[in-house]
């Protein structure tokens, strides 16, 4: 068994699942290490990512009811920055085979020479409810989006973003944060079955079009053919604690969120813009689960750092950081983002679907790539 430092601290209890019998125990000599990576018989190839070596079987290794100090604290806000805070909370309260309810909320803040020196430049909402087959049954947004009933009947995995470009007024959304609640009414509808794993008591009779929401082979990196992903086993120790939102005392840092009762999963996104010579970017998104003892598992996590040319708009630097992913191969996803260097800023949102579609990319980084579109409007606004 070999140790590897990881680059960005995430304090977390590791734990082995020793093959024989199952036992969950500490690794041990991990004392000193901000987190451990363990890597033994059957594990995959350790990847080069910025110049860091990386290996984690994720599906081997679990922080046991540990809580890891993931990219859930929201760092002070950046003198003369722009931050985009975007949560979406899906509540399943009628069971598996009940209806999807969605509340999304995004707000951008211009943060100008201090913290208290704040201009809230957007504040929108977006609600939803969206049968457990996947279609859309009510929406609406505040303020308004021309167009958004039109997508009432409409996939919310399949064809929903030709949908939202054909039927909704896109230069009403543009630069807005409704468009990525928008997109991410896909991502969503793909994770919302997680909250069972979590309340299996919960779950209800399953219906036929309930039971059909496991991703097919080649949907992405992590469901490739012979992936650990398709024997789906899941127990408790398979539980991976995160901690709540911490804003460290600035209650300006990100919107409040919902205190979530029952079977819920959300996403929640932070992303930070500010120009220094070169546009800079600092992002984060977080898939979690409410767990019955009020807690929340961490499902998918991300952070993403990033650089674009002032002067062309194009992506000079994509550093991808994985922080938490259900399965070993989901950690060869982050590699795929540099298709995307020299790619012009705006058209990240179509190019990623070009570029990283199926097996070439991770469904959730893509979304986390996705969202930066807009960035360079949130740029625009500390001239």
């Amino acid at each position: 068994m070999s140790y590897i430092r990881r680059a960005a601290p995430v304090a977390c209890s590791i734990y082995e699942r020793v093959p024989s019998g199952g036992v969950v125990k500490p690794l041990d000599g991990a004392a000193g290490f901000d987190v451990i990576y363990a890597r033994g018989a059957g594990g995959s190839p350790s990847n080069r990512l910025s110049g860091v070596t990386m290996t984690l079987m994720a599906s081997e290794i679990s922080g046991v009811g540990q809580a890891c100090d993931t990219s859930g604290f929201v760092p002070a806000r950046r003198p003369y920055s722009v931050r985009r805070a975007i949560s979406v909370d899906v509540d399943r309260p009628m069971g598996r085979s009940g209806d999807i309810l969605v509340a999304a909320r995004g707000t951008d803040l211009l943060t100008l020479g201090t913290s208290d020196d704040v201009v809230r430049v957007a504040e929108e909402s977006l609600q939803a409810r969206i049968t457990s087959g996947r279609v859309i049954q009510e929406i609406e947004a505040a303020p308004r989006i021309p167009g958004i009933e039109n997508l009432v009947g409409r996939n919310s995995l399949r064809g929903l973003r030709a949908a939202i470009r054909q039927e909704v007024d896109g230069e009403a959304i543009a630069a807005r944060p409704a468009r990525v609640m928008l997109d991410d009414l896909v991502g969503i509808s793909i994770i919302a079955d997680v909250a069972w794993l979590y309340w299996p008591d919960a779950a209800g009779p399953v219906e036929a079009e309930a039971g059909k929401q496991i991703p097919p082979v080649g949907t992405c990196v992590g469901f490739r053919p012979g992936a650990s992903s398709l024997a789906g086993t899941f127990g408790p120790e398979d539980v991976r604690r995160v901690p709540n939102l911490n804003r460290g005392g600035d209650q300006d840092a990100f919107h409040a969120l919902p205190p979530g009762h029952g079977p819920s999963v959300r996403r929640i996104r932070r992303i930070d813009v500010w120009v220094d010579g070169d546009i800079h970017i600092e992002a984060m998104f977080q898939d979690t689960a409410s767990l019955p003892d009020g807690g929340r598992a961490g499902v998918h996590e991300y952070a993403l750092t990033a650089t674009v040319d002032a002067s062309t708009r194009r992506v000079l630097t994509l550093t991808p950081q994985p922080m938490l992913l259900p399965y070993r191969e989901c950690f060869d996803a982050p590699a795929s983002l540099a298709a995307l260097i020299g790619m012009p800023l705006a058209k990240l949102r179509e190019s990623v679907l070009v570029q990283l579609r199926g097996m070439a990319g991770c469904t959730h980084l893509n979304d986390a790539a996705r969202a930066l579109s807009e960035v360079g409007e949130l740029a625009d606004m500390l001239r």
